[in-house]
């Protein structure tokens, strides 16, 4: 391990109770909790398994996963399975307990709940905010949690919007602005960095067809946008060509079965000839030159065969 890494996982342990010893409720009365801790990580709270997690708990009786308290007998950890239980009417619920600093309760409860059932990216987001005003870097969370500090600094930049926003017209604004929030950190970053281009930034109609298509295709779609954009391909006629994007993204949602994905080799030569077609037909799409390119060449193949039909 290196002595970074330590020095960040020294920096958490230090923030521990680790001298306080469990106490153990096989059978707690229920009415004990006092509540869910205001330390609790998840704020946006998952409704579609808590049924199913109270069906489990009426046919066991009690939860075999126990409920983590803290001193004041708060929830830190299990507040969907003590909501689930309060559900079920349970009496009684198996609960550990312990004297914790204020770190580690929302350490536990983020790793906790992370686990269980990923967080939302808000959620994520106020943890790193939380616990940098704790006086954590960026790169202790990432430690602390388990995730590179790229991941992190992407959970803290989520809901960030790019100054390009501002060139949008303020009748689609709070739309463009809203479809934006619903994207995942990763899909933020990738549209933000795209923005940034002048063809994308100075073309307001592109910004917003730009995070529709990010609502529309995959983090790889958006990626390879990226690439042609900094490749200089959407220099010219931005707007349709993003419409064209869309469209085909689309198209390949519903209609999948239409796509087939072949692994070619390519040599160096022939990539090097597709790069200077793609750069010289601006105005068409990389999928457009070579259907285009490869129908044309079919075509005088059939006639000089004479094949037909």
């Amino acid at each position: 391990m290196s002595e970074n890494k330590e020095s960040n996982n020294s920096c958490i342990n230090k923030d521990f109770d680790n001298d306080s010893p469990w106490e153990i409720y096989p059978k707690l009365d229920i009415n004990k909790i006092s509540k869910v801790s205001e330390h609790n990580a998840r704020k946006e709270y998952p409704k579609t398994d808590l049924p199913s997690l109270k069906s489990s708990l009426i046919s066991s009786g009690i939860n075999t996963r126990p409920i983590v308290l803290d001193e004041n007998w708060e929830v830190i950890e299990g507040n969907r399975r003590y909501n689930a239980a309060k559900d079920a009417h349970l009496k009684e619920v198996f609960v550990i307990r312990k004297k914790m600093t204020e770190i580690e309760k929302i350490q536990r409860s983020f790793m906790e709940n992370e686990l269980s059932v990923p967080m939302t990216e808000k959620d994520r987001k106020d943890f790193v905010i939380t616990m940098e005003k704790k006086g954590l870097t960026l790169e202790q969370i990432a430690s602390a949690v388990g995730r590179s500090t790229d991941s992190i600094r992407n959970w803290r930049r989520y809901g960030v919007q790019p100054d390009a926003f501002n060139t949008l017209p303020e009748e689609v604004k709070p739309t463009v602005s809203q479809k934006f929030d619903e994207l995942s950190s990763k899909k933020q970053t990738v549209i933000s960095r795209i923005v940034k281009n002048k063809s994308i930034s100075n073309t307001p109609e592109a910004i917003e067809k730009l995070v529709i298509y990010g609502d529309q295709s995959t983090l790889s779609d958006l990626q390879q946008v990226s690439k042609d954009v900094k490749q200089g391909l959407f220099d010219t006629n931005t707007a349709q060509k993003m419409d064209t994007v869309i469209t085909k993204a689309v198209d390949v949602r519903a209609n999948s079965d239409n796509y087939i994905l072949y692994q070619f080799r390519f040599s160096k030569e022939l990539a090097s000839h597709l790069n200077w077609a793609f750069l010289v037909f601006k105005d068409k799409s990389k999928d457009v030159i070579i259907e285009d390119v490869l129908l044309d060449w079919v075509s005088q193949e059939r006639k000089k065969r004479n094949l037909v039909g």
